[in-house]
C-alpha cells in the first residue's frame, strides 16, 4: 500500500513540473509575438527626410519612437550599404564613396526579421537643378605623378556659374590645387598630384556649382585611379642576335608595381603578340634581308588594375642597313659602322688634298711676273 501512494506522489510531481515547463514556454511564445507586432505596427518611422550631400547621406525622422530598437538600413543604387541604427536616435548618418546624383534608394528593416517587414522609403535626389550641374566628369591619371579631372557646363549652367572640385579618400578631403578654366573663365578641370592620393583605393569626387540666381546639384563619380592610369612607355627596348634568334628585351614603366603586375604587347611590323608578367621575347626566325619595325606598351593585368593600354615606345627599327640605328650591333652592323668611317676620313682627306692645291696654285700665280698684251698704234 505504501509502494502505492509513493508512485502516485512521484506522478504528480512529474505532471506538476510538466505543467510547469509547458505554462514558462506559452509565456516566452507570448512575448515574442507581441514584441513582433511592436515592431510591425507601433515602431515604424514616420515622416522620413533624406537629405544628400557629397560624400553624404543624412536620414531623420519625428522622434516618437520611445523603445531602443534596433534597426538596418539598405542604401540601394549599383551599391549596397547596410548599416544598423536605433530608431531613438531620431537620425542616421551615412558616409557614401559612391555616386548618389543619380539618386539613391532606402529600406528600412526592423529587428532581425529579414526580407517580410521590410519597408521600401521612396528614392531621393540630391537638391539643386540637375540641368545646372557639370556633366561628363572623367578623371585619367599621367605619368605616375598628376591626375586631371574634366567636366563640361551643364547644359542650362547661370552666366555667373562657379564650379568646385574636391576629391574624399578614407576620410580625407583635397580641394582642388590647380584649376583649368574655359574661354570664359569658368573652371572644367582640375589638377592633382597623385602622391597626395593613393591609386589603389577608391576615390570620390564631387563637383558643386554655385550660383546667385538658384540652387545648382552636385555631380560626383567614384573609381581607383589605378584603373584610370595611363602608363608611361615601357624603358630601355633592345633588339639582340642570339643563336636562338633575334632577343627583344625591356624594362617595365615607371610605376610602383612590382614587374608581376603588367603585361606588355609587342609589335613587330604588323604583328602583335601579348607577354604577360615577363620582359623578354624571342623572334626565332628573321631575315637577314627583312627590316623589322619594332615598339611595345604596357597595361595592368587585372588583378593590379582595370586600366586601358599605355603610351607606345619610339619604333625601333632592326635590319639589313639599319642596325647602326638600333641598341645594340651585331656583325654586319659593324662593318656598316667600320665602311661609313673610312667614307668620313675618305671625304675629309680629299677636302684637305684640294684646299692645300689650291692653295699652291694661288701662290704660284701670285709669284709670275705680270705680263701685258702689246698695245697697236694706228
Amino acid at each position: 500500500m505504501q509502494d502505492v501512494v509513493e508512485h502516485r506522489s512521484k506522478m504528480v510531481k512529474t505532471s506538476s513540473l510538466s505543467l510547469l515547463v509547458f505554462l514558462l514556454l506559452i509565456q516566452c511564445l507570448c512575448k515574442i509575438a507581441k514584441s513582433t507586432e511592436e515592431e510591425m505596427i507601433a515602431l515604424k518611422p514616420e515622416d522620413i527626410i533624406v537629405k544628400i550631400s557629397p560624400g553624404l547621406v543624412n536620414i531623420s525622422w519625428t522622434c516618437t519612437i520611445k523603445k531602443n530598437m534596433v534597426y538596418r538600413i539598405d542604401i540601394c543604387e549599383n551599391h549596397l550599404i547596410d548599416e544598423e541604427f536605433n530608431l531613438r536616435k531620431c537620425f542616421h548618418e551615412i558616409k557614401a564613396d559612391f555616386e548618389l546624383h543619380k539618386g539613391v534608394s532606402i529600406n528600412i528593416t526592423p529587428g532581425k526579421h529579414g526580407e517580410q517587414f521590410k519597408w521600401n522609403v521612396t528614392k531621393f535626389f540630391p537638391s539643386g537643378d540637375m540641368n545646372m550641374s557639370a556633366e561628363n566628369i572623367s578623371c585619367t591619371v599621367y605619368n605616375v605623378f598628376y591626375m586631371d579631372c574634366s567636366w563640361d557646363v551643364g547644359r542650362e549652367a547661370p552666366n555667373d556659374v562657379i564650379y568646385n572640385f574636391s576629391l574624399i579618400q578614407k576620410s580625407k578631403t583635397l580641394p582642388c590645387p590647380r584649376y583649368g578654366t574655359d574661354s570664359r573663365g569658368r573652371a572644367i578641370k582640375c589638377f592633382l598630384e597623385v602622391s597626395n592620393i593613393d591609386t589603389t583605393s577608391t576615390v570620390y569626387i564631387a563637383v558643386t556649382g554655385t550660383s546667385n540666381e538658384t540652387e545648382i546639384m552636385f555631380t560626383d563619380a567614384s573609381f581607383k585611379p589605378v584603373d584610370k592610369e595611363i602608363l608611361n612607355p615601357p624603358k630601355n627596348l633592345t633588339v639582340t642576335k642570339t643563336l636562338e634568334g633575334l632577343v627583344c628585351t625591356w624594362e617595365k614603366p615607371s610605376d610602383t608595381f612590382q614587374k608581376h603586375c603588367f603585361q606588355y604587347e609587342l609589335q613587330i611590323n604588323q604583328e602583335s603578340h601579348t607577354i604577360e608578367k615577363k620582359n623578354t621575347f624571342t623572334i626565332p626566325t628573321h631575315s637577314p634581308d627583312e627590316v623589322l619595325t619594332i615598339k611595345i606598351r604596357a597595361t595592368y593585368v587585372e588583378l593590379c588594375g582595370k586600366n586601358g593600354w599605355g603610351e607606345w615606345t619610339e619604333p625601333l627599327t632592326y635590319g639589313k642597313y639599319v642596325d647602326l640605328f638600333s641598341s645594340s650591333w651585331d656583325d654586319l652592323g659593324k662593318q656598316h659602322v667600320q665602311f661609313f668611317l673610312f667614307l668620313a676620313i675618305h671625304s675629309v682627306f680629299h677636302y684637305i688634298c684640294n684646299g692645300l692645291l689650291m692653295g699652291v696654285s694661288n701662290l704660284c700665280l701670285r709669284a709670275l711676273p705680270e705680263f701685258q698684251l702689246p698695245t697697236t698704234v694706228h
